[in-house]
């Protein structure tokens, strides 16, 4: 199925949705329980309603009241059971357990939602080295979807409960790279590198809540659905994001052209996919001069394009967020770029 978007959304005037902000966790001047360094931040939702947040850089996890009123804290960095070297990803199981993978360590380990470890497995394989942290996506029958790299490749895999692989659900390519030998060898200055960094594309990729992958690139206007058995069964194609250089795209692009001169050079279209829990699919669109952007487009489960959905804040593209129901938990930064969770709430109007 190609869905074909035209320049215009479905959305008429009044139908569209608007965004309501709840409360703030963390940021400069907060408590030390919410207090995070970096970006590097995962979120899920717990069973009662509970919020946990997975700090890539301690390993720990916090949780939090559905209210972001501190809890308790679990987990933390070492190799003992329920100790990481690099916490990475999360998902809960239809038992009420959540599993946390480790990205360097190749284990997993499975808590109960008050932080008891109720058992560690190994968990080989290599971690996608694009995206630290990613989410395990739990099926009803007890296997999950984990994620694993080997260039040029980005496996997704079934795992079984003892965390053995049974089955491989899709194998996605990353975006074409310079030829030429590596690109440290052939950059010239710190401008170089940021303009590369500016101009490449990027591989987008997100987990639908039926196991549906989406994937795309960060400058191109289009996005494919794999199904459970890796066939592609969807194809997304957008026509309302031009894609126009700015001076300052238009400025890396020449500094880099000699560098890269075998691939098209084309500006950001989107920073980063999510799916809803009911099947919406939103891309984020880039701010000024390629600033986190705070606009999602939003199409229905079909595919079709609805329109622009205004966020009161960025979210950043390297954490992984929540979409659930019309709440969203998201990670974003402050003005001083220190992390911060916000939960706000989606008004749809018909």
């Amino acid at each position: 199925m190609v869905v074909q978007n035209g320049a215009e959304g479905l959305w008429s005037d009044g139908d569209d949705w608007t965004v309501e902000e709840q409360f703030r966790i963390g940021g400069m001047n907060a408590p030390e329980e919410e207090a995070f360094e970096l970006f590097l931040i995962g979120l899920s939702v717990g069973p009662q309603g509970s919020l946990y947040v997975l700090d890539n850089l301690r390993s720990q996890i916090s949780v939090f009241s559905s209210d972001g009123d501190f809890r308790f804290r679990f987990a933390g960095q070492g190799g003992g059971p329920g100790e990481f070297d690099r916490a990475a990803a999360m998902g809960w199981d239809s038992e009420g357990r959540l599993w946390v993978s480790d990205a360097l360590e190749s284990r997993i380990a499975v808590f109960d939602s008050l932080g008891t470890v109720l058992r560690t497995a190994l968990n080989p394989g290599r971690r996608p080295v694009n995206r630290i942290l990613y989410s395990l996506h739990m099926e009803p029958g007890g296997t999950w979807i984990d994620q694993l790299s080997d260039s040029p490749l980005l496996y997704f895999v079934r795992r079984d409960t003892a965390a053995t692989i049974i089955d491989t659900v899709a194998a996605l390519r990353y975006p074409p790279r310079p030829e030429g030998g590596p690109l440290e060898a052939r950059l010239r200055s710190d401008e170089e590198n940021r303009a590369l960094a500016r101009m490449l594309p990027s591989f987008l990729w997100t987990i639908g809540p039926d196991g549906t992958i989406w994937e795309g690139l960060t400058n191109q206007g289009s996005f494919a659905a794999r199904g459970a058995s890796g066939d592609t069964v969807r194809i997304i194609q957008t026509a309302h994001r031009s894609p126009t250089l700015s001076e300052a795209d238009q400025q890396a692009a020449d500094l880099i052209r000699d560098i890269v001169s075998e691939i098209p050079i084309l500006p950001q279209r989107y920073q980063a996919l999510y799916a809803m829990d009911d099947g919406h699919l939103l891309a984020q669109v880039p701010g000024e001069d390629q600033a986190l952007g705070r606009t999602l487009d939003v199409f229905d489960p079909e595919g079709r394009f609805l329109g622009p959905l205004e966020l009161p804040f960025a979210p950043h593209p390297r954490a992984e967020h929540v979409f659930r129901g019309d709440t969203i938990y998201a990670v974003t930064l402050d003005a001083l770029d220190v992390p911060q969770i916000v939960k706000a709430v989606i008004q749809r109007r018909p």
